[in-house]
């Protein structure tokens, strides 16, 4: 079903566009159902089911900017758009007419990677994991067993770079005294040293760079 911008014609009674019309009525209809409740509907009429935004195939293939077509960002005004990243569709933020724009996730399309999303299982069980701040920045989270002085260990996934970050706390429990340090750092995993390998459990924090 086809929407027509250019009826009613000049000089057209009503007779003449009212196929036309109707059409273009039902068009409308069916074009705002996708992700509103129907206009034929009266409760909650004009409300929201989701939200979709396009990427690509809408041309969205780099940030709005205070010139970009079809409407210019400006002042007091936020916009919320989505880009394509090497791992999908991620969410932005855009202030006013500012040009700057806030990247708010970080999607992935690794199955094994999302169930360690520490924010969206919610279990307590999970003591390995990830989850995002805004701008591309992760966090990884995790503890292990040392089996001697010094331990290798992964991270749940690499990260795009070397992490800003990381952070050991050791925890044992005769609260023996025991200094830990990072002999080497890499995107995919880090290197400990411990005075002792007595310890029960190394927890460890990571911020750092990701893709999805």
């Amino acid at each position: 079903m086809t929407f027509n911008a250019n009826i009613p014609n000049p000089g057209d009674f009503l007779s003449d566009s009212q196929g036309q019309l109707k059409t273009n009525f039902s068009a409308l209809n069916t074009s705002f159902s996708k992700n509103h409740i129907p206009l034929t509907t009266v409760a909650n009429n004009g409300r929201h089911t989701f939200v979709e935004m396009v990427n690509t195939a809408g041309g969205q293939t780099t940030p709005p900017t205070t010139s970009a077509r079809p409407t210019p960002l400006v002042a007091n005004e936020g916009t919320l758009y989505t880009l394509l990243g090497a791992k999908g569709s991620d969410l932005y933020y855009a202030a006013d007419n500012t040009n700057r724009s806030y990247k708010m996730t970080v999607v992935t399309d690794d199955a094994a990677r999302y169930a360690k999303l520490g924010a969206l299982t919610g279990s307590a069980s999970l003591q390995t994991g990830w989850t995002f701040l805004g701008q591309g920045i992760i966090i990884q989270y995790g503890y292990f067993v040392p089996s001697a002085n010094t331990n290798n260990i992964s991270f749940p996934f690499a990260f795009t770079a070397v992490p800003f970050s990381i952070s050991l706390q050791p925890f044992n429990a005769t609260s023996s005294f025991n200094q830990i340090v990072v002999s080497a750092l890499s995107a995919s995993g880090f290197t400990s040293v411990s005075t002792t390998s007595s310890q029960t459990r190394i927890y460890y924090i990571a911020i750092g760079p990701s893709n999805g």
